[in-house]
């Protein structure tokens, strides 16, 4: 059973959530791999142009922090200009193959996922995925970007935000510089509630606290 065919239960009354995750792992191929992908959605319809300059560069500028364009996913930064695709603009190419991904669509949805993760080695010489403390950070980058890009789109701030994380069970929980990770998790796919948010700041906020609850599922101490 494909991943996203798991949890469409827990997004029934989101059908625009639950299809665009079902595409989204589509065209990335991200059926069987882990994956954190979050998705924010206008209450209001939307009619983008997605051609627009202003778009345009806001999805390329990522979170605009130099200082963020070193990690996993580069601050959300691609590097490039964005390319279409058939809902409306993503950062780059899917065949560049960065292991991330950010989509504005015409109807102003904004969806993110990351899905390369670093690699452990188990003492039994097995190989884990690791997902770590400072992957909270690419909640407060997508918050950054979606007020960057709503804003270069004049999307009013009224919407809805939820988080999907796949294929968990491939997951580790670990540290760095630690030798100990955590054990697999009994869930093979976490799927956050959706939450309403009105302004830049209540989107921050909610997405803190999925970022809480992703440690929180690997039984972390939240230090706040």
């Amino acid at each position: 059973m494909a991943a996203t065919e798991l949890h469409s239960d827990a997004l029934g009354e989101w059908p625009d959530f639950r299809w665009k995750l079902r595409n989204f792992c589509d065209d990335y191929a991200l059926h069987g791999k882990p994956a954190l992908i979050l998705q924010c959605r206008p209450t209001t319809h939307q009619e983008l142009d997605v051609t627009s300059k202003a778009l345009v560069d806001a999805l390329a500028a990522g979170t605009g922090r130099q200082a963020d364009r070193d990690g996993w996913w580069y601050g959300l930064h691609a590097g490039r200009r964005p390319v279409p695709v058939f809902d409306g603009l993503a950062a780059y190419s899917a065949e560049d193959g960065q292991g991330w991904m950010t989509e504005i669509h015409s109807d102003g949805h904004l969806i993110g996922g990351l899905w390369s993760f670093p690699e452990i080695r188990s003492q039994d010489a097995a190989s884990f995925p690791l997902i770590s403390d400072f992957h909270t950070k690419f909640f407060s980058d997508f918050a950054a970007l979606t007020a960057s890009v709503w804003a270069a789109g004049e999307i009013e701030y009224s919407g809805h935000v939820t988080c999907s994380l796949l294929n968990a069970q491939k997951l580790r929980f670990g540290r760095e510089r630690s030798p100990f990770y955590s054990k697999e998790l009994r869930r093979n796919v976490l799927q956050w509630r959706v939450r309403e948010m009105s302004s830049s700041q209540a989107l921050e906020d909610a997405l803190g606290l999925m970022g809480e609850e992703l440690l929180r599922a690997f039984g972390q101490q939240v230090r706040r």
